[in-house]
């Protein structure tokens, strides 16, 4: 069924392919929804200055109501095959039977700073292989955050190196950005007046693949017990398994869901410790040299699917258990000389200025 509603998209893109190409950039941000993530930047940049005449967007949204895919085929497509610049922050399977003219820029901006998990090219197999890597042959460009990113990158999607462009990801502009980050935590605060003057502890686990478990593997009540007065937890969860955990009531002063919060960057800055296992959110937190500490409850499910071997590449202590998480962070033993390790290796450049290089490289 799937293969058909690309198949499909296709068809009418070729159609409209007839059109002569126009001044608009299309957006396909399929992974976040909201306007906070590289797409985002992006958008605000080429509107500030006024880059193109029309902007048009993809997203999820279009694929809920049978209104929406009417105009997703019709209109959605029409757009793509007229666009001189097209920007993607996830692979979009419809590109496997599509093929750009000449001289317009496809963007493969991806959602992640970075990876600990092998995914894409690396992990896929079967007909989904097939269809991502001849997805991925539509783009003219690869962003990522340094050039020792380029080799996982470019074998991840499948796609030569000299399209893969280490000059770092527009969303990381704002975090590097020591005032705004400021400014980001002074509103977030004011927004959940109820956290006070306490520290933020965010909790983000990865997504799991496959899975709608609905269990939180950390004993919350003992957190709370432990912590509360001087802390708040922050829970945010993969939006699939988070619809499931709504029935988990945070009925206490201690513990916000902030799983569909949009603004990932505003959580980032506003959060003084992170708690994550395999999720490529570290990449964007390490910037403000904030420390993390990792709870990899499941490590032995996932051993051979990582890029790094995991105990010397995290930048933090690693917990099995939460009385072991508690201590840590009342005894602050984090490993901040690591995370500076770590910073300089997978940012070439730490001058929040992502964006003005790549509408550089596009030649804008």
């Amino acid at each position: 069924m799937k293969l058909f509603f690309y198949l499909l998209f296709a068809l009418f893109y070729w159609l409209y392919r007839l059109l002569p190409v126009a001044p608009k950039a299309v957006f396909i941000h399929t992974h976040d929804q909201g306007m906070g993530g590289n797409i985002g930047a992006v958008y605000h940049a080429f509107h500030l200055q006024n880059m193109v005449s029309s902007y048009h967007r993809i997203s999820r949204e279009d694929y809920r109501t049978p209104c929406r895919i009417l105009m997703f085929f019709l209109v959605k497509s029409y757009h793509l095959a007229t666009a001189r610049f097209v920007f993607l922050d996830n692979v979009f399977l419809p590109l496997a039977f599509i093929r750009f003219r000449q001289g317009v820029k496809v963007i493969q901006l991806w959602h992640g700073s970075g990876s600990v998990k092998k995914f894409g090219q690396h992990v896929n197999t079967g007909l989904l292989r097939w269809l991502e890597r001849r997805a991925n042959q539509a783009y003219t460009h690869l962003i990522v955050n340094s050039r020792k990113m380029v080799p996982m990158y470019s074998g991840a999607f499948g796609v030569s190196e000299k399209i893969t462009y280490p000059i770092g990801l527009p969303r990381t502009d704002a975090l590097w950005n020591r005032q705004m980050v400021k400014r980001n935590s002074h509103d977030f605060r004011k927004q959940f007046s109820e956290i006070g003057t306490r520290k933020i502890i965010l909790y983000a686990p990865t997504f799991r693949d496959g899975s709608t478990e609905q269990e939180i593997k950390l004993n919350l009540d003992l957190m709370m017990n432990e912590l509360q007065e001087a802390y708040v937890l922050l829970i945010r969860l993969h939006p699939h398994i988070a619809k499931a955990a709504r029935k988990i009531h945070f009925s206490n002063k201690f513990i916000i869901d902030v799983s569909f919060y949009q603004d990932l960057n505003t959580l980032l800055a506003s959060a003084d410790i992170l708690i994550t296992d395999y999720s490529s959110i570290i990449y964007e937190f390490a910037i403000m040299q904030k420390p993390m500490i990792f709870y990899p409850y499941d490590i032995n499910e996932f051993r051979r699917g990582f890029y790094y071997e995991y105990e010397s590449y995290v930048p933090g202590p690693i917990v099995f258990s939460t009385q072991e998480l508690i201590t840590v962070i009342r005894d602050g033993r984090y490993e901040q000389k690591k995370l500076e390790r770590f910073v300089s290796e997978h940012y070439d450049y730490q001058d929040g200025r992502a964006t003005e290089r790549l509408l550089d490289i596009l030649k804008i």
